[in-house]
């Protein structure tokens, strides 16, 4: 799992998608603790961006601190790099699951 920002992280499924994560609190044995939620699993990058983009900027808006369209648009420009770069970190990860769910798959198949 990598961490795009305080509020989301990106992992590799095992079938080699991609998942969102947003973090929030639980109360886990008795303590609150800051754990990852999916909050939707793609097999679309650019898809997994416009809905992390789209959660990010929701947060920034609430909570004020996106006022402007001037302040969207920096927003935007600093997260895209980011996500791309996540994206790009996880691709062996995600090439190797996607091949092993494959393989797995095509051995049911011929059991």
């Amino acid at each position: 799992m990598k961490n795009i920002d305080i509020h989301h992280a990106i992992s590799v499924t095992e079938r080699g998608d991609l998942a969102l994560h947003r973090f929030a609190w639980r109360e886990i044995n008795g303590q609150r603790e800051k754990v990852p939620e999916v909050l939707a699993i793609y097999q679309s990058e650019l898809f997994l961006v416009r809905d992390f983009m789209t959660d990010r900027i929701g947060l920034s808006l609430m909570q004020e601190e996106i006022k402007t369209v001037e302040q969207l648009q920096a927003e935007t420009s600093r997260l895209i790099p980011i996500c791309a770069s996540l994206i790009e970190a996880l691709a062996p990860e995600r090439r190797e699951k996607s091949a092993q769910y494959i393989a797995k798959s095509r051995q049911g198949a011929a059991a």
